[in-house]
């Protein structure tokens, strides 16, 4: 690079000295200069400029060579502006040139024009500057925008973005709908312009606070330009720049009219469901009621007849009255259940404040209770609970009672069995009862805990700690292998899975008592007939049908003549 030109003011040198310092800084911050001289037809460029072209010292310097320099499809917009230049005296275009190698750079021109020393011709003057990396950026500046506006439009919502004068840097496509405006159109607006001045003051605090460094979260509900009026879900979080500085509010508003027209729908449901289940409560507790009364006479007949004919042996009379006794007072369990299960929900619906039910008109009077107009309904009430627990089984609001029988031993394949025998007993909420010991016992145990079910463990010996992990109850007998009896007789059914002969012990029993038996995988064999099944779970099934029956007909009547 030549040395810089010193003159003193004033010298003859100082106007090149002047011109060559200018040069040196053009070229410094790649900036070329060129001259072109109609009269001559000559063309001058600097060295910047013959780098931009990718001209060497052996191409000739024209016009000519220049034009088929630039890019063929920025030609005629070239000489066009060449044209308006000798019209209007300056010269501004920007084109694009093709280099030999074939890449394409961009080039802004500047030139202004003057007339020759000899008055023959005029001459241009100008500079070029390489620009591409300029148009690069901005056209990765673009592909960014497109892809954030992109990204926004896919939004299943309103997204914006403003700045700290509530102008609008950026919307989503839902934004550009709403207003009918184009993207355009939005951009630079103030939010007052768009929403009115009265919404803007009101939504005002909250971008305020956002701009404080707040993130907000709210729903409202907006009137639409069509009169619409839609429901949103609405988040304003502050956007710092690179330096931690708050330069605006994103926003997002997520649509949610439909999520409430169905909030609203499922309210309104939930109250014709509370309203149906009040209406089949009171229609299973007057239905419950109305049929007590009838089939406590038909117990009290039954019983008249057991008593009338008890030395009576033809036939089959005495078995059937049985039957028939113990089928009624099934169906009476079951009545007094369905009236308790009605009043306690009823009581649970009142106390949790939903008000007190209207009482159910009877269609029968209670048994012993004169029916009047004036009659208080609860006094009516607490009459039918006293008369109704006069005839409930105090078992039935306890577990029925399973055994499970089985050898102290066990392959993988029948703990499995035992362990699903237990997981279904607690899922029944039934009492598994056990010898609390290994093998089976224990895989029935541990099943039955799994499933937060209860163990009773009836152990042989004196120490409680040596029953399995799983069993909640251990019961130290002391009484050896005569434990066996307790298992069974404490038990209302007994399931068998495997066994050996402390399994025949207390199978053997279950018969001498009438305990109802059924096996699963049992080892018991011929000499026992029971009902056997494969499954755990069909097992389970039978022996809390057997149990229930078992103790059906083992409950001590209440008989009023």
């Amino acid at each position: 690079m030549p040395e810089a030109c010193s003159a003193h003011p004033g010298d003859s040198t100082s106007d090149a000295c002047a011109a060559a310092d200018l040069q040196m800084l053009l070229e410094a911050t790649g900036v070329g200069t060129w001259a072109y001289d109609s009269a001559t037809n000559v063309l001058t460029l600097d060295q910047v400029c013959r780098e931009m072209f990718d001209l060497d010292a052996t191409d000739t310097l024209d016009m000519d060579n220049m034009r088929r320099r630039i890019h063929p499809e920025d030609v005629d917009h070239y000489w066009q502006a060449v044209q308006e230049c000798m019209r209007t005296g300056q010269l501004s275009v920007s084109y694009r040139i093709v280099r030999k190698d074939g890449t394409v750079r961009f080039i802004s021109g500047r030139a202004r024009t003057a007339g020759t020393a000899d008055g023959t011709g005029i001459q241009l003057r100008g500079v070029c500057i390489d620009i591409t990396n300029q148009r690069q950026l901005e056209q990765s500046l673009r592909n960014t925008q497109s892809r954030m506006q992109y990204l926004a439009d896919g939004i299943p919502g309103l997204f914006s973005f403003i700045d700290c004068d509530y102008r609008v840097v950026f919307m989503s496509s839902m934004y550009r709908d709403m207003f009918g405006q184009t993207h355009e159109q939005l951009l630079g607006r103030h939010m007052a312009e768009l929403v009115g001045e009265e919404h803007f003051q009101e939504r005002k605090p909250r971008y305020d606070a956002a701009l404080r460094g707040e993130t907000l979260h709210y729903d409202t509900n907006r009137r639409l330009p069509d009169g619409r009026e839609q429901f949103f879900a609405v988040s304003h979080q502050p956007y710092r720049d690179e330096h931690g500085r708050i330069s605006g509010v994103m926003s997002l508003a997520m649509d949610i009219t439909e999520r409430n027209e169905a909030e609203q729908a499922l309210q309104q449901k939930s109250a014709e469901l509370t309203r149906s289940n009040h209406d089949l409560e009171q229609f299973a507790y007057v239905a419950s009621h109305d049929l007590k009364a009838p089939l406590r006479a038909i117990d009290v007949l039954v019983q008249w007849l057991q008593e009338d004919l008890k030395d009576y042996d033809g036939g089959e009379v005495q078995e059937n009255l049985g039957l028939l006794s113990q089928r009624t007072g099934r169906l009476s369990r079951l009545l007094d259940d369905l009236m308790d299960k009605t009043k306690r929900r009823r009581r649970r619906r009142q106390a949790g404040g939903a008000g007190e039910a209207e009482p159910p008109t009877m269609l029968l009077p209670p048994v012993g209770v004169v029916a009047r107009h004036s009659t208080d309904f609860h006094t009516v009430e607490d009459e039918l609970v006293r008369k109704a627990l006069g005839y409930m089984d105090i078992n039935s609001h306890r577990p029925i009672r399973i055994g499970v029988i089985g050898s102290a031993t066990a392959d993988p394949e029948i703990w499995a069995t035992a362990h699903a025998v237990g997981r279904a007993l607690a899922r029944a909420e039934a009492l598994l009862v056990c010898g609390g010991g290994g093998g089976v016992m224990a895989a029935a145990a541990e099943g039955a805990c799994r499933e937060g079910g209860e163990v009773l463990g009836i152990l042989p010996g004196d120490d409680p700690a040596v029953a399995a992990d799983g069993v909640s109850i251990p019961l130290p007998t002391g009484i050896g292998e005569a434990r066996n009896y307790l298992v069974v007789r404490a038990s209302e059914a007994v399931i068998a899975v495997a066994g050996g002969w402390g399994t025949v012990n207390e199978a053997a029993h279950c018969m001498k008592i009438k305990r109802p038996l059924v096996g699963v995988r049992d080892a018991l064999g011929e000499r026992f007939e029971i009902e056997r099944f494969d499954d755990p779970a069909a097992a389970v099934a039978r022996a809390l049908e057997l149990a229930t029956e078992w103790r059906s007909d083992s409950r001590p009547r209440h008989v009023a003549r």
